[in-house]
């Protein structure tokens, strides 16, 4: 999740003067759509899962502390939990951090790395794939960290690490930001450095169902056959 240079100016000017300060309410903007990651644009685009069964392991610096790294399994749970109950199972978000030799073999790493980044990255995902399949579609690796790159309005809170951690996921299960950037959901920016965080929202699991279309048919793995999902 790399910050925009223009949004992070206003984050900074908000902060110094006023409303969106750390811990203070922001002005909720509503998310209006969520691309897929096939259209996301960057290192991103081509990139879809050709399997619905996705695995998760955790790998924790030896600095993280580790209630922080609780929130971390906590916010693949409840991604795990959301998409079971609103897809019946089809589409699956397991921790498996405590099998052995986990980190090898999970679909999906998150490394959490305290202060990853300097002042440039709060996570990132590092996807990699090409459209048509034949096994080189993956989201490996998500790194996320808990310091704000912004001395003077602290450390992340559990409830932004948490929003954090499912919104680095959320790009590694194939959907993009939210349009407009700064809307109050899961994968958009509204929330940051609010110390409030945000729960799943049914736009965010729409956008996921989008992106596993295939499996939800009951189709051959293939790309998305839309371009974004429309918030209502």
């Amino acid at each position: 999740m790399r910050i925009p240079g223009t949004l992070l100016a206003l984050v900074l000017a908000a902060t110094l003067v006023g409303p969106a300060a750390h811990g203070e309410d922001p002005a909720v903007v509503e998310p209006e759509a969520i691309p897929m990651m096939t259209v996301f644009g960057g290192s991103y685009q081509g990139y879809w899962w050709d399997h619905a069964d996705l695995t998760v392991a955790v790998r924790v610096a030896p600095t993280a502390p580790a209630d922080f790294a609780e929130v971390a399994h906590d916010a693949i749970a409840g991604w795990d939990a959301a998409l079971r109950a609103e897809y019946g199972g089809v589409i699956t978000l397991t921790d498996v951090s405590s099998t052995p030799g986990a980190a090898a073999t999970a679909d999906i790493v998150v490394h959490y790395v305290p202060r990853y980044g300097g002042t440039v990255y709060l996570g990132r995902t590092l996807c990699g794939g090409n459209v048509g399949g034949g096994g080189g579609n993956r989201c490996n690796n998500v790194i996320v960290k808990s310091d704000v790159p912004q001395k003077f309005v602290g450390d992340a809170t559990p409830e932004e690490f948490f929003t954090l951690v499912q919104h680095e996921l959320g790009h590694a299960l194939g959907i993009g930001h939210t349009l407009p950037i700064d809307a109050w959901d899961v994968m958009g920016y509204g929330w940051v450095y609010t110390g409030q965080g945000v729960p799943l929202s049914q736009c965010d699991l729409d956008a996921v169902g989008a992106a596993f279309g295939w499996a939800l048919a009951g189709e051959q793995p293939h790309p998305p056959t839309v371009e974004a999902v429309y918030c209502s």
